[in-house]
């Protein structure tokens, strides 16, 4: 239980940097379709 309690915090940190990757990325492209 405890690796699994362990597992799903490791995933859910992934899974917040993976969701932060993609909304850096949005604003990128909204940055360039504004400024170029």
């Amino acid at each position: 239980m405890q690796f699994h309690a362990a597992y799903s915090a490791a995933y859910r940190r992934a899974w917040r940097r993976f969701r932060q990757y993609q909304d850096d990325a949005e604003k990128r492209r909204t940055y360039d379709a504004l400024f170029k």
